[in-house]
């Protein structure tokens, strides 16, 4: 009887030990596969929602963006263009209302020498839904002619899936009115006093990919916008501007470089 209590109690306590360091592994194992789950769904900056017209969610307090577009000939030229542009805002979009200001250098061969300030006042409410109005190129230097426009959009974001990291996971929808470049091409260039409509349509066909069709209120421009780093906030957009030839005298091919990101921390 006591060789059997020696022999029993010294076996269940290392037959114990063993499932105990069994059960551990197990438990890093899980924790590492959840980690490595955890930094697989970490979701992708998002790509643009529009190529050309405003949208009613902008940059707030401690944010800032950067970029500059390229279009490989101008309206009724065979003459390239290009331009810079650099902004940030103030306030906060979803407790009042917030300010974006952008600085837009028109000559990327003499940067300074022509450009324009613009302003948006941008409110976020509830569900995705925002609105803003603004003055584009209120402030102008070295330019000719009537650069300014002022205008009225509203925003909203549609969520059609759970998991943004899924394809077709958002849907983003742009309507606004404006003067002075959103008129029809005609009435633009004659200084017509006047109003007319544009908007966007953003769908997510991937986390990094958007498609985007957008209406001026001259002409439609078709083409999609890539966020290729998931650790960077580096936007792309790709597009073909004046596909319908309402304006213009036939397509052109323009691609928009961009970065975006808060610098710091919301109050």
């Amino acid at each position: 009887m006591r060789l059997y209590d020696h022999t029993v109690i010294p076996v269940t306590l290392a037959v114990a030990f063993v499932l105990a360091l069994s059960s551990l592994g197990s438990e890093e194992e899980r924790l590492d596969a959840f980690a490595l789950s955890q930094a697989m769904e970490k979701p992708w900056p998002a790509p643009a929602t529009t190529l050309s017209t405003p949208v009613a969610f902008g940059a707030e307090w401690g944010d800032i963006f950067m970029g500059m577009h390229f279009v490989h000939r101008t309206r009724y030229s065979l003459i390239p263009s290009g331009a810079a542009f650099v902004g940030f805002g103030i306030g906060d979009s979803r407790k009042f209302a917030a300010l974006e200001i952008a600085v837009l250098l028109q000559d990327l061969d003499r940067l300074f020498n022509s450009g324009a300030v613009s302003f948006k006042l941008h409110r976020t409410l509830s569900d995705g839904f925002a609105l803003a109005i603004g003055a584009e190129n209120a402030i102008t230097w070295g330019l000719r002619g009537r650069w300014y426009s002022f205008f009225a959009v509203a925003s909203k974001y549609f969520s059609l899936r759970e998991n943004p990291n899924k394809p077709f996971s958002e849907l983003v929808l742009h309507v606004g009115i404006g003067d002075g470049r959103f008129l029809r091409e005609k009435d633009a260039l004659s200084e017509k006093e006047s109003v007319n409509v544009f908007g966007a349509i953003s769908l997510r066909l991937l986390p990094p990919l958007s498609f985007i069709a957008n209406w001026s209120g001259q002409d439609l421009g078709l083409g999609v916008s890539i966020t290729p780093f998931r650790d960077f906030p580096a936007i792309i957009n790709l597009s073909l501007l004046d596909v319908t030839r309402t304006a213009g005298d036939g397509s052109r091919f323009r691609i928009a470089l961009g970065y975006g990101s808060p610098i710091f921390g919301t109050p």
